[in-house]
């Protein structure tokens, strides 16, 4: 980069992007760029969006564990719910991509307890 350039560049460890300035050899941030900024905002917002919808289920369970029974829950939709969630698991290890990983955690671990909770009380479900 040439003396007094300005290009957009990688800072803060790759958080943001930003427009950086070389003056006599060292580097100036000038500014974060508007677009990436928002891109990451809108990143740490889907990061709260995902974690707090993966504890819907936990809603389900807690019901199933305080009434000791599962009856009305289908063991066929939560454990399609179940896979279906690992498959997106499986997709963000894949692209590298943290909100799909650690959202898609939270929501494995809740749907994993939704049928732990199903099994468990079926059969009291059987003998009522």
């Amino acid at each position: 980069m040439k003396r007094n350039q300005v290009r957009e560049g990688s800072c803060a460890a790759g958080i943001l992007r930003c427009k950086v300035k070389l003056i006599l050899g060292q580097i100036i941030i000038i500014r974060p760029t508007k677009k990436t900024t928002m891109k990451n905002l809108f990143n740490y917002y889907m990061l709260f969006v995902g974690i707090a919808s993966s504890f819907i289920p936990y809603i389900q369970a807690y019901k199933i564990f305080y009434l000791k029974r599962s009856k009305g829950v289908s063991f066929l939709a939560s454990l399609f719910s179940f896979f279906t969630v690992a498959s997106w698991l499986v997709y963000g290890i894949v692209l590298h991509n943290n909100l799909l990983i650690v959202s898609n955690i939270m929501a494995l671990m809740s749907a994993l307890i939704v049928l732990v909770t199903i099994l468990k009380y079926r059969k009291t479900d059987e003998n009522v």
